[in-house]
């Protein structure tokens, strides 16, 4: 089974019930997939928020003061309106705007159980490590870097070198179930 980000949680909550039912799930693959906010530990809160704040100051910085203010009032009358978390260059539609807001409910509520299997991590190469998101959650927990970013590491060029390694780790997984 594999999933990408939402469908990374998706696939982990399908392995969830495919062991509780007694089945065996062969090899369950998380490209750049998120736990809830509310399990991040400490250390992680602690990396993204201030990375956050490194963000903003680069970004205040490098901008005009009238292109800084325009960006942060944008931003308030998107947080007012619930969609802060929407990326500002979204431009493929309402849908995924939906999707979006979709995601972040599940993460609001979403309680991922204990996985007893193997989880083979992903993580693009502008996201942190999210090992430490899923390494207590997990029976065993394989973490890889895959080039590109989180959109842009499903895409050509960066899918073809995730295709291999990801061709490596089924071959494995089918090896151990044999």
């Amino acid at each position: 089974m594999l999933g990408h980000s939402f469908g990374g949680m998706v696939v982990y909550e399908i392995a969830q019930r495919l062991v509780g039912t007694g089945r065996e799930v062969a090899c369950l693959i998380m490209l750049d997939a998120l736990t809830p906010k509310k399990l991040w530990p400490a250390s992680f809160w602690i990396v993204n928020l201030w990375d956050r704040i490194r963000g903003h100051i680069v970004r205040m910085m490098s901008n005009p003061p009238k292109d800084t203010v325009a960006y942060y009032s944008r931003r308030l009358i998107r947080r007012r309106y619930g969609l802060h978390q929407i990326p500002d260059d979204l431009t493929f539609g309402r849908d995924a705007a939906r999707m979006l807001m979709a995601n972040e409910m599940l993460l609001n509520r979403w309680s991922p159980k204990f996985y007893p299997g193997r989880l083979t991590l992903f993580c693009a190469t502008d996201t942190k490590d999210l090992s430490s998101l899923w390494r207590h959650r997990v029976g065993a927990l394989d973490s890889h870097r895959a080039t590109g970013n989180h959109i842009k590491l499903i895409e050509p060029p960066y899918v073809s070198s995730l295709a291999k390694d990801i061709s490596l780790c089924l071959t494995k997984a089918s090896g151990a179930a044999t």
